[in-house]
């Protein structure tokens, strides 16, 4: 599935302003660049009122994708950003896409842009369960329902526990994270290969990691429902 598309393409109007800092988009889910770029064509835009606007857009995204790409500078990264090795597949899947790169023309060489992660992991965490735990408490608003753990899968339920001790930590959160656009604006190419996954089963780590924040932090109640595989 293929639906790449920055909040400032794809206004949120009228419904809601914005959605999670940024964080959310509306779009369309699709099985290639050239669906996605009928899918901008179609519903890309802003109005007077939205928080991000986007450079101007090509006449037709469409037609923009099926014009042969200029050659580009493209970092690539066989590390995760904390400086720890890749799963073998997935630093294999990368390698693979850089050598593609390569052999269309464009320039591929080795970087990574430097985050510090002990500020951003714990920001992002902040910044995503209180918006979470605010959007449960509209919806219950909407459905006159009062939120409880047996209407939600366990992870969550603990984020949203965990989203009502740090509302009040939001505005810092989003200072802590300001650098990191810095960072990657410095970076100096036009594009960079991650892997999305560090290994192939990164949603049971992230539970596991997800509940070690929530007991350190005394979240009560917290279970797993569902582990993804």
């Amino acid at each position: 599935m293929w639906a790449p598309s920055p909040p400032a393409r794809v206004s949120l109007a009228p419904e809601l302003g914005e959605a999670v800092d940024g964080l959310a988009i509306d779009f369309v889910l699709t099985r290639s660049v050239r669906d996605s770029a009928t899918g901008l064509d179609a519903i890309a835009g802003n109005i007077q009122g939205d928080p991000y606007w986007a450079p101007p857009a090509p006449p037709s995204w469409l037609a923009a994708s099926l014009e042969k790409p200029k050659r580009l500078r493209i970092a690539v990264s066989f590390r995760k950003l904390d400086g720890n090795a890749l799963h073998p597949d997935c630093e294999a899947a990368v390698r693979q896409a850089a050598k593609l790169c390569e052999e269309l023309g464009h320039i591929v060489k080795g970087a990574t842009p430097a985050f510090d992660l002990g500020t951003l992991v714990p920001s992002f965490i902040t910044l995503w369960t209180a918006n979470l735990a605010t959007a449960i408490d509209y919806i219950a608003r909407v459905t006159r329902q009062t939120p409880a753990p047996d209407l939600f899968e366990g992870l969550t339920w603990g984020m949203e526990e965990a989203g009502n001790r740090g509302r009040a930590c939001i505005p810092p959160s989003l200072f802590a994270g300001r650098g990191h656009p810095e960072s990657l604006a410095m970076f100096l190419h036009v594009c960079a290969l991650f892997p999305i996954q560090p290994q192939p089963k990164f949603a049971t780590r992230f539970q596991l990691y997800f509940s070690t924040f929530l007991l350190r932090n005394k979240i009560r109640d917290y279970h797993l429902a569902i582990v993804f595989e």
